[in-house]
């Protein structure tokens, strides 16, 4: 009879224990249910807020450039058009006595107002595609002394367009210039050149078309720049009228200077 009492007992034990366990099992798959349904939820929520962005992004700028004419300045028929310019130098080189010429890669940006693009919203900056470029007015910007200069492509071209909410564009692209300077070397080699850099618009006049150095920053060198056989010693600036055989006017032309010394 004892036997018999505690077999039952340990057969009621074993049931309440898988009971137990199947009880929580059934609240871990439910926890691990919830928690997936919630998961989904929010990320059903970002996608359809990204999507609300981009779609918003989209509408915007279809809207801006509704009736847009590229070929139109900024401001047509009234004052002329800013554009402010600033160069990052990353490095020089090589600077060539013989074909009297130097070179140098460098960040050049530009920023000017194009009030058709003014917009209001949440974001103060918009990233534009550069493709963008070619839907919107920009300076028609060329190196009066210049020899050869090309836009860096790989991996893409190395260009970013920025869009500020008063219509602001700045423009960014990584170049190497290589530019013309004028070398006197009658004191070689204890001779300072001084290798200009002067740039522009290619049609416009001063009626339409202004260039000046941003107040802000004008050339910047980076810190870890070095050259092989000369010394930076200055690079100073000035904006300055002159006029352009091209557009047929005078043109407010800024130029810039890098003073190299040899190596002694």
């Amino acid at each position: 009879m004892n036997e018999l009492r505690r077999t039952v007992r340990e057969d009621q034990s074993q049931d309440i224990m898988k009971q137990g366990v199947l009880l929580a099992l059934a609240n871990l798959i439910t926890s691990y249910a919830s928690f997936l349904a919630a998961t989904g939820a929010k990320a059903s929520t970002r996608q359809r807020t990204q999507s609300n962005n981009h779609s918003n992004i989209s509408e915007l700028l279809d809207n801006l450039l509704r009736g847009y004419d590229n070929s139109v300045r900024p401001d047509f028929g009234g004052p002329p058009a800013t554009v402010e310019v600033d160069i990052m130098v990353r490095s020089m080189g090589p600077i060539s006595e013989v074909d009297m010429t130097y070179s140098m890669d460098c960040y050049f940006r530009q920023s000017w107002v194009d009030r058709r693009l003014a917009f209001q919203g949440g974001k103060e900056t918009l990233a534009l595609s550069i493709s963008m470029l070619a839907r919107i007015w920009k300076p028609d910007t060329y190196f009066y002394n210049g020899k050869h200069s090309y836009l860096h492509t790989i991996t893409s071209p190395n260009k970013f367009v920025r869009l500020y909410q008063d219509g602001r564009v700045l423009y960014s692209s990584r170049l190497t210039i290589k530019a013309g300077c004028p070398m006197n070397l009658e004191n070689f080699p204890m001779d300072t050149q001084r290798c200009p850099l002067q740039f522009g618009s290619f049609g416009y006049t001063k009626r339409d078309v202004i260039y000046k150095w941003n107040s802000a920053r004008q050339v910047a060198i980076a810190e870890d720049m070095k050259l092989s056989q000369f010394d930076l010693v200055a690079n100073p600036t000035a904006n300055y009228s002159a006029a352009s055989t091209l557009s047929h006017g005078e043109s407010i032309l800024p130029s810039g200077a890098f003073y190299f010394r040899l190596h002694l």
